[in-house]
């Protein structure tokens, strides 16, 4: 199975996971998601799926759910980070606000994602990843390509179709 790192907005994903597996893709997500989805219902869709760690943030994550990274973990982050806020993510990062903490976190996401040599990676934030030429942006700096969850949907249905 090839895994598919799918952001914290796919969920939930049950009526998707069949159609997934016969087209030959795994889930999975980033430890950012379990984070963001404790104590919801959707909690427990996730952390069944297999979980990569994000890289060691300042201000996020909880020890022994992150791993070090490398400067070009670094450089990465901060390439996605201005890709995905339009250029207008702050450099003062102390006061920053509750949609530039989802920016940071989305950027934490595909930026794990990223290191752990994952190539599919579906959200459904088009305004983050998708519009703009935001995914053309992102694919081509990273190697990655980026669905939306309809779209990775007819993605499965058609290699499904093929079988």
């Amino acid at each position: 199975m090839y895994a598919v790192t799918v952001d914290t907005n796919i969920f939930p994903i049950a009526d998707i996971k069949d159609l997934v597996a016969k087209a030959g893709y795994s889930l999975e997500v980033i430890s950012v998601t379990n984070r963001e989805l404790q104590g919801t219902d959707l909690s427990e869709a996730a952390e069944e799926l297999t979980e990569t760690l994000e890289t060691f943030h300042f201000g996020e994550g909880s020890w022994g759910r992150m791993v070090w990274g490398s400067v070009t973990d670094a450089e990465d982050f901060e390439k996605i980070l201005q890709v995905i806020s339009s250029g207008g993510y702050p450099k003062d990062r102390e006061n920053v606000t509750p949609k530039q903490i989802n920016q940071r976190r989305d950027a934490l996401i595909l930026q794990a994602h990223i290191r752990s040599g994952k190539k599919i990676f579906v959200s459904n934030d088009e305004r983050g990843f998708v519009k703009h030429g935001k995914r053309e942006t992102l694919e081509s700096m990273f190697g990655v390509t980026i669905f939306t969850r309809l779209e990775f949907i007819e993605h499965c249905k058609a290699i499904c179709a093929m079988q």
